[in-house]
């Protein structure tokens, strides 16, 4: 789950792809294209909690009858130190291996 901050409102959503540059978050209330979101989630096997700034690169307003696409929202991460990088990729690692272990 990723608690985001929008228009001075905490919303939540959920995100099934990850990536050292950003994020799809699946959501109902999409923000307009260009918005900045501060992100707080955590990573398996990371006990820091991220608290990353982004940005609103596209959004999709609806969902499609047939499932294939989801109401969400794909996020740039601006200005990731380090540090970040550094945990996003072994968060990002330990859920590869998750799902391969499936």
């Amino acid at each position: 789950m990723i608690d985001y901050l929008k228009d001075s409102d905490i919303e939540a959503g959920y995100t099934r792809d990850i990536s050292i540059g950003g994020m799809f978050i699946e959501m109902g209330s999409v923000p307009k294209e260009g918005s900045t979101v501060f992100l707080d989630f955590f990573l398996p096997g990371i006990k820091k909690k991220f608290k990353l700034k982004g940005k609103v690169v596209w959004a999709n307003k609806e969902a499609d009858d047939a499932g294939k696409s989801k109401a969400g929202i794909g996020i740039e991460f601006i200005n990731l130190n380090e540090e970040n990088k550094n945990y996003l990729n072994t968060g990002i690692k330990n859920i590869r291996g998750n799902h391969e272990d499936k």
